[in-house]
């Protein structure tokens, strides 16, 4: 059985407006540029930094402020691993 935070957030929007899950724990640095507000500094600190147990961790990362975390969950980002 699926468990709710197991499921994709964006499973009630409609399909042209969903957006791939990337998991900032696993995803390549080319995936991570796909997201938004993720510059080639922020995507380092990002790799650096990893694993993310949480949303809190991400937000000790140096550039992420929780404005950033934001429009990193809005365009797909999600700690699956």
């Amino acid at each position: 059985m699926t468990s709710p935070n197991q499921l994709n957030h964006h499973s009630n929007a409609p399909i042209s407006d969903r957006r791939p899950l990337i998991d900032l724990n696993t995803a390549a640095e080319h995936e991570l540029a796909a997201l938004t507000s993720v510059g080639p500094a922020r995507i380092q600190a990002l790799v650096h930094r990893r694993p993310f147990r949480s949303w809190d961790d991400v937000a000790r990362v140096p550039g992420i402020s929780p404005i950033i975390i934001a429009r990193l969950k809005r365009s797909g980002a999600e700690l699956l691993s």
